[in-house]
C-alpha cells in the first residue's frame, strides 16, 4: 500500500522585492500538498541563527531558490544570506533547483541591484545557479505554473523521505520496518553477554594482564645525612597490569576520577618499589617519601587498560560544574578482578587435611 506523503520545500529568496512572486509560490506548493519553509522573515545576521537555518534546510525535502533583481543582504564573509544558503543546500546534497528571472534588466528600479558591486555579485550568483537546475519566470504568475511543474518533476526523479501521518506511520509497511529493527536489537542484545565478559577484538596482538608491561616513575627520597634534602631518582621496571588491577580495580568497582586512580597508581608503585629496594644497599640510608609515574606513562597504561577492555568512561548525569573525567570497570573488567582477588573454597582434593574451621568444629564438639 502506497503511503501518502507530505514533502517539505525550502524557499530561499530575497524578500521585500519578490513578495507577490513568494505568494504565488507557496500557493502552487500548498496545492502539491507540500510544506514550504523558509526563513527569509529571521534576521540571520548571528551564528544561532544560521545553525537554526542550517537545521531547517537539513530537515527539508527539497530546496529551491527565486532570484530576482536584488542579490540581498551581504554577510560578513562577502555572501548574501540567500547564496548562503544555496551553498549549503547544495553542499550537503539536498537535490536543489533554481528559478531565475528570465529578463532582470526589464525589472523596475525600485527592486534592483543599484550599485555595480551589488549587481556583479547578482550576476555571479546567477551564473553560480545555472550550474545545477534552473527554470525561468517573467511574471509572479508564471512563476507559480513553473514551480507546480518543476516540483512534480523533482519528486519523481528524485523521490524524497517526505512526512507522512502519525496514524499513517502505524501501517503495514512500518509494522515490518518496525519487526526488522526489534529483530537486530534481539540479535545484539544476545551478543552483548559474551561480547562484554570477554575480551575486545584484537586485544591479543596487545600486552596483556599477564605480560610485563614497562613502566617509568619517579621516586623521591630523604636523605639519612640531610632530612631537610630530598632526590630525585628516575627508574624504570617492569610490572604486571594484572598486579595493578588488583590494587587499582576494587576503586574502579563504582565511577572514580580519574585523578584518582592516578592516586592509586601511584600508591601500587609506592609498594611495588618500595619491595624491590628493600634489600638493596644503594638506598638502606634513605627513606622513601613518594613514588609517581611520569604523566605519559600514566596514559600508556590508561590506554592499554581501555585496549584491553578493562576500563571504561563513566556514564552516570552530573552537574555541569563537575569537570571531572570518571572511569570505571567493564563487566570484563570485573571478571578479570573477581577471578583474581575472589576467595576460592579450600580445595582438599590433594590433601588429607581438614579445613581449620572444621578441626575447629570437631574441638568444640568433642
Amino acid at each position: 500500500m502506497a503511503v501518502d506523503r507530505r514533502y517539505q520545500v525550502f524557499v530561499s529568496s530575497t524578500y521585500l522585492d519578490l513578495i507577490d512572486e513568494r505568494r504565488e509560490v507557496m500557493q502552487a506548493l500548498l496545492e502539491l500538498d507540500c510544506i514550504p519553509s523558509g526563513m527569509e522573515l529571521f534576521q540571520a545576521a548571528d551564528e544561532d541563527q544560521w545553525s537554526l537555518i542550517k537545521r531547517v534546510i537539513d530537515d527539508c525535502d527539497y530546496y529551491m531558490v527565486i532570484v530576482g533583481g536584488r542579490y540581498g543582504s551581504v554577510g560578513a564573509d562577502g555572501l548574501s544570506f540567500t547564496e548562503m544558503e544555496y551553498r549549503y543546500a547544495t553542499e550537503i546534497g539536498k537535490p536543489v533547483i533554481a528559478f531565475l528571472h528570465d529578463k532582470p534588466e526589464e525589472i523596475t528600479a525600485g527592486k534592483t541591484e543599484t550599485a555595480e558591486d551589488g549587481r556583479q555579485r547578482l550576476t555571479d550568483f546567477r551564473d553560480l545557479c545555472q550550474q545545477k537546475v534552473v527554470k525561468f519566470w517573467n511574471t509572479p504568475e508564471g512563476l507559480g505554473s513553473v514551480v507546480s511543474r518543476s516540483i512534480i518533476k523533482l519528486i519523481k526523479d528524485r523521490p524524497a523521505v517526505g512526512w507522512i501521518r502519525g496514524d499513517i506511520a502505524t501501517s503495514d509497511e512500518a509494522n515490518l520496518e518496525i519487526l526488522k529493527l526489534r529483530k537486530n536489537i534481539d540479535d545484539l542484545q544476545q551478543k552483548v553477554p559474551s561480547a562484554t565478559l570477554s575480551p575486545p577484538e584484537g586485544s591479543k596482538n596487545l600486552i596483556g594482564v599477564f605480560d610485563k608491561f614497562p613502566v617509568r616513575a619517579i621516586s623521591g627520597f630523604r636523605s639519612a645525612e640531610n632530612k631537610y634534602r630530598t632526590d630525585s631518582i628516575r627508574f624504570l621496571y617492569d610490572i604486571k597490569l594484572n598486579d595493578l588491577l588488583k590494587f587499582v580495580g576494587p576503586y574502579a568497582l563504582e565511577e572514580i576520577t580519574e585523578r584518582d586512580i592516578q592516586r592509586k597508581v601511584n600508591d601500587f608503585f609506592v609498594q611495588e618499589f618500595a619491595s624491590k629496594i628493600q634489600d638493596n644497599q644503594k638506598y638502606k640510608d634513605r627513606t622513601l617519601l613518594s613514588v609517581e609515574a611520569e604523566d605519559s606513562c600514566f596514559q600508556e597504561i590508561k590506554i592499554q587498560l581501555i585496549a584491553l577492555g578493562i576500563i571504561v568512561k563513566g556514564d552516570k548525569r552530573r552537574p555541569p560544574s563537575d569537570s571531572n573525567v570518571y572511569w570505571k570497570l567493564t563487566p570484563f573488567g570485573e571478571t578479570m578482578l573477581m577471578s583474581s582477588l575472589a576467595k576460592k573454597k579450600f580445595d582438599f582434593s590433594n590433601s588429607s587435611e581438614e579445613p581449620a574451621s572444621e578441626k575447629n568444629d570437631g574441638a568444640e564438639n568433642s
